[in-house]
């Protein structure tokens, strides 16, 4: 038996109900057999009372997205209960249980609720479990190693508490992780080895923490072929990027920006045949050196590019970007000596909205910029500049002129 109650009860039917005296009533109400409960969005507010463990058939129990405040915890021992959704219940309170073995939760979701504590070692005792959201909650401490022994698991959220510490080793046994989401959080050390779901994994977010180290070669080397997203920003991370990263089949969108990486990025290291559906790059913020690389010619799909705070330096040659019809955003800004070719070629790059290249010690105008017919954003200051800047956008789109600061 099912019972969804969301939208008639979002529908004007309640206002700022009372949780206690809504399940109780259905917990009273012989629904034995009841598996499946859903009241999310339904304004439910304050506790939930006892009275549930009466259905101890329930299977699934969705009570997201109301103001509920306290939840027992003996719910999660339901003999049969496998999805519990108590997110987005902003003033909920409460920590996890110890998990005994035979557990049947499958999916466990508390994001952006006031859940704290730690996570217990018993969480390993979830043998099904494939889902895993924490996220903007009130955790804290080490991850316990047990994690590892959750063979199912698919989907881990962590985001945006206050766990710390080293990744346990035992990660590298999770064979079936399909999206990692770790961001802002206090972990330390060398990221965490994917080497059992390199075949599964597509999401990886470890930004905003303070690991440190290279980059596994486990995430190269086309180790991880279904990787869709990788965010390794912000954290102490160092050494040179693998080349072979720019490489993934699946990869879109590559974030390594404000980390310490460092050395060139040697075109001659990137074969002829590079093909790559990347979309978004940001290397900024890091200590990479020598020209830009014009490998990045070969990303037909890319859309976003910056390159800003690094010390790159010699000519850059606007050719290399025309072949990228989708390009809307360009940024080069804090490079040192960066040259850029000014030539009367008439180079378009179709699609390009945002141009910035701001203490740079360009000495003049580039004039590639003229003939940009989308360009709405230009940040030239803090270079050598004399004068004002005089800008034509096409043979009828008329000049625009942008003050220069230097």
């Amino acid at each position: 038996m099912e019972l969804h109650l969301d939208s008639f009860m979002s529908d004007g039917y309640t206002s700022a109900t009372s949780a206690h005296e809504w399940l109780s009533a259905i917990a009273s109400a012989e629904l034995h057999h009841l598996q499946v409960l859903t009241l999310s969005g339904c304004e439910l507010a304050g506790s939930i009372g006892t009275s549930m463990l009466n259905l101890s058939s329930l299977s699934h129990l969705d009570l997201s997205n109301n103001d509920i405040t306290h939840f027992p915890q003996q719910m999660f021992h339901l003999p049969n209960l496998k999805v519990l959704d108590l997110s987005s219940n902003s003033h909920l309170t409460g920590s996890l249980p110890e998990f005994p073995p035979g557990t049947a939760l499958q999916q466990l979701f508390l994001a952006d609720t006031n859940y704290t504590g730690r996570i217990p070692h018993s969480i390993g005792n979830l043998k099904q479990l494939t889902d895993l959201e924490v996220g903007h909650c009130g955790f804290f401490g080490p991850l316990p190693h047990s994690l590892g022994d959750l063979e199912q698991l698919a989907f881990l959220g962590l985001s945006w508490n206050n766990f710390e510490g080293e990744i346990p080793f035992s990660f590298s046994k999770l064979s079936r992780l399909e999206k990692l989401d770790m961001l802002s959080n206090r972990f330390v050390g060398p990221l965490p080895s994917l080497k059992a779901s390199r075949k599964t994994i597509a999401i990886i977010d470890l930004s905003s923490n303070k690991f440190s180290g290279p980059i596994p070669s486990s995430y190269a080397n086309n180790g991880l072929p279904n990787l869709t997203y990788l965010d390794l920003s912000n954290n102490q991370l160092n050494g040179t990027i693998p080349p072979s990263l720019f490489t993934l089949p699946s990869l879109q969108y590559m974030h390594l920006d404000q980390n310490k990486f460092i050395g060139i990025l040697d075109d001659e290291a990137f074969p002829n045949s590079i093909s790559s559906p990347l979309t978004i790059l940001d290397l900024s913020y890091n200590l990479l050196e020598g020209n830009i690389p014009k490998f990045i010619s070969k990303f037909t799909s890319l859309e976003y590019l910056d390159l800003s705070s690094n010390n790159f330096h010699g000519e850059v040659d606007p050719r290399m970007f025309t072949s990228l019809k989708n390009l809307s955003a360009i940024h080069l800004s804090d490079n040192i000596m960066l040259l850029i070719d000014t030539s009367d070629l008439v180079i378009t790059i179709p699609s390009l909205f945002e141009f910035a290249a701001s203490s740079c010690n360009l000495s003049a105008v580039p004039r590639f910029l003229r003939y940009q017919p989308q360009l709405n954003s230009l940040n030239l200051s803090d270079n050598q500049i004399q004068g004002k800047c005089l800008i034509g956008y096409g043979p009828t789109s008329g000049v625009l002129i942008f003050p220069i600061t230097h």
